[in-house]
């Protein structure tokens, strides 16, 4: 994931117990699924059914515990960060993060990469 965005977006790289990096936005959890695709864990109504007017999801369905879950291409990651990045990176003890936490159902720990100052996207 650290390949795919640049040095201004660094606060939103988190990893999870395991050590695997993924992004995470207002309204969705971005991880990589392959070369081409990323997936999305969006807990978001609204935000899903933006992305899904825009026509950039696939293979999209909704656990019963309210995720909406769906793969986009790596060429569409920037207008999913544009839709819900925040301007800094959220607080690790601070509730937010914690019911993330318990509804994605992994830790989430801070990540910090050496990035270069422009990335290719």
């Amino acid at each position: 994931m650290n390949q795919l965005i640049t040095k201004k977006f660094k606060h939103l790289l988190w990893k999870d117990d395991v050590g695997d990096p993924f992004l995470l936005t207002k309204y969705c959890e971005i991880f990589r699924r392959s070369k081409d695709l990323l997936g999305c864990y969006c807990w978001s109504r609204s935000a899903f059914l933006k992305l899904q007017k825009m026509g950039i999801i696939s293979n999209d369905y909704k656990t019963d515990d309210n995720l909406y879950c769906f793969d986009i291409k790596v060429d569409n990651l920037a207008r999913i960060i544009e839709l819900g990045a925040q301007k800094r990176r959220v607080s690790r003890h601070g509730r937010w993060l914690q019911d993330k936490e318990k509804r994605l159902g992994h830790k989430i720990l801070p990540f910090n990469p050496k990035l270069k100052e422009n990335n290719e996207q």
